[in-house]
């Protein structure tokens, strides 16, 4: 079991990692609660993103978190939920009670944005494959 957190602007996001069944689910549920009540965040993230395995233990760790969220009047997020995990929570309806945000997804222009965000003249390189994007240079130590 390996967590990570941080609080932005009134934001509690948890980034879950591994699998989420019955050897880990109650150290989930008391390291989130301990997060939420240290934070008392408005909005808390729960982050699947590498989450591998959920199981009904999984169920647990996000009622719990929603029950949390609940008491501070707060909301609660999911995002970046596996296709496995999903199942599993659309099988007990969880996706019913809690919002989940799918993953962002990301395209060639969005990266783009972010190697190049004042550069309006990479533009046109946006239509091009990725070997366009690197620089014309080569390292004089390295044959190629």
């Amino acid at each position: 079991m390996h967590l990570t957190s941080f609080l932005q602007d009134g934001t509690l996001t948890i980034a879950l990692t591994g699998e989420i069944d019955h050897h880990f689910a109650k150290q989930y549920i008391q390291a989130i609660a301990a997060k939420i009540e240290a934070y008392t965040p408005d909005l808390c993230i729960l982050d699947f993103r590498d989450v591998t395995f959920v199981d009904s233990s999984g169920i647990a760790v996000v009622i719990n978190a929603m029950r949390c969220m609940n008491q501070i009047e707060g909301h609660l997020l999911l995002t970046g939920i596996a296709p496995q995990p999903m199942r599993v929570f659309r099988a007990s309806g969880i996706d019913k009670l809690v919002e989940i945000k799918e993953a962002v997804s990301l395209n060639s222009e969005t990266i783009c944005s972010w190697i190049f965000p004042a550069n309006p003249a990479m533009k046109p390189l946006l239509g091009l494959p990725w070997p366009a994007l690197r620089p014309r240079w080569t390292r004089p130590w390295k044959n190629s």
